[in-house]
Order: C-alpha cells, then structure tokens, then sequence
C-alpha cells in the first residue's frame, strides 16, 4: 500500500487579519507580540507588515508623480 504524505493545511488570513495586524504594528507592538497574540508565526506578521509598507510606498511615489 503507497504511503501518504501528511499535508500541512494552512488558513489563509482574511482581510480583517491583516487589517488587524497592521494596526497593531502601527500601534508599535513587536512582530512577535503580534504573532502571539493572533496565534500566527511571526514570520507570517513580518511578511504582512512588509507587503502593507511596499505597497503605501508605491503609492506615495504614484501620488508624487501625479502633483506635478
């Protein structure tokens, strides 16, 4: 009988979550604290933290270039 990899199943994070954990960042709590207390690793709060700041940079130099 073939045997079977155990799958890990991930939850993907809703649109609230990463709302919550960007205002919590804002708020000044460690990438850590945040995991912890949403029950996430914190690598997963670092890369949500690093996607939010890359995109509102984008944005501010699209904002910039538009007000000539």
């Amino acid at each position: 009988m073939p045997t079977r990899r155990n799958k890990e199943k991930f939850q993907q994070l809703t649109e609230f979550e990463r709302g919550r954990i960007i205002g919590l960042r804002e708020g000044e709590f460690s990438y850590r604290a945040i995991g912890a207390r949403m029950q996430r690793n914190s690598s997963t709060v670092m890369r949500v933290w690093k996607q939010w700041t890359d995109v509102t940079e984008q944005l501010k130099i699209l904002v910039v270039d538009d007000g000539r």
